[in-house]
């Protein structure tokens, strides 16, 4: 077995995680095999075509990779398709399958990329190529540490307040944000076969301990016109981190939303939640990483 650090957890898998922190050694909180998977879960309490679900197992098929059953908080077992690898589910694995692993174990997980500043986590939210993992590999290159990408684990101490889990996966970055940053010589192995995306190493890696939440950016794509970075009132701020939650539709329908809206309002009273404007062009990443370091000084983050 080999064993990763991933959002915080320990995780023992038989197949390799490319991307994942490899860990020498430490007692496994997750453990992924692979053996046979039944096509549908029995007495199931929610169901679609892609999953079923009842209140300890989640069942997913992934259409062309496999099918992958999670049990309580702590085994996965899958079963890759006929013809295919093993190593193809390890996408699944690492994504989709770790968000849910999440849930079932009562931890909250954003759709968002982290670095730490001052401290503190600074998350970028957004949805999938709004450019989360670019933007933090643009701070990371200014020597803050890459906290996560793409997935961000939630806990929250014994008086409420929130924490981001380190991960320590490796970006996963087109190759035109690859060419924007000049990150060629972190370059590692394609994230799936067919897809822009690859692998790249942080400039920076946070490996410490988990930091709190200092500050949320919801990235807005705006097709010219100024940049702008602009706080959230409450209620706007408390629906935003609901949607972003990952796999918001998901959460809904296995019955975790009361819990992430409860979290949500936990996280808006001790850490601000901000809208991002700006105009997408790679070349421009210097001067919105610029702009975020300012307004981390107004903020009192540094």
């Amino acid at each position: 077995m080999r064993l990763y650090r991933i959002s915080g957890m320990t995780v023992a898998s038989e197949i390799e995680l490319p991307g994942a922190w490899p860990l020498d050694s430490g007692d496994p909180d997750i453990v992924m095999r692979q053996g046979r998977v039944a096509q549908t879960l029995e007495d199931s309490l929610s169901s679609r075509p892609g999953w079923d679900a009842d209140e300890n197992h989640f069942l997913l098929r992934g259409r062309g990779v496999g099918r992958f059953l999670l049990s309580d908080g702590r085994d996965v077992i899958f079963e890759p398709e006929y013809g295919v690898s093993a190593a193809r589910c390890a996408g699944f694995l690492q994504g989709m399958v770790i968000g849910m692993l999440l849930n079932q174990r009562g931890g909250i997980a954003l759709h968002a990329s982290a670095v730490a500043v001052g401290g503190k986590a600074v998350l970028f939210c957004g949805a999938s190529g709004e450019g989360k993992s670019t933007l933090a590999a643009a701070v990371s290159m200014r020597g803050r540490g890459m906290i996560s990408d793409d997935v961000s684990s939630i806990t929250f101490d014994r008086v409420g307040h929130p924490f981001v889990s380190a991960d320590g996966r490796q970006l996963k970055l087109t190759n035109s944000s690859i060419d924007a940053l000049h990150l060629h010589a972190r370059r590692r192995e394609s994230v799936l076969e067919k897809t822009d995306k690859t692998y790249v190493s942080p400039p920076v890696r946070w490996t410490g301990a988990d930091l709190p939440v200092g500050a949320i950016y919801l990235l807005r794509s705006r097709a010219g016109g100024p940049d702008g970075i602009t706080p959230l009132e409450s209620a706007a701020a408390l629906q935003e981190l609901n949607r972003n939650a990952y796999r918001p539709g998901l959460i809904r329908r296995t019955g975790h939303g009361p819990r992430y809206f409860a979290a949500s309002l936990r996280i808006i009273q001790r850490a601000g939640v901000f809208t991002y404007n700006r105009e997408r062009e790679l070349a421009r990443l210097p001067e919105l990483a610029s702009a975020l370091e300012r307004h981390w000084q107004q903020i009192g983050l540094g």
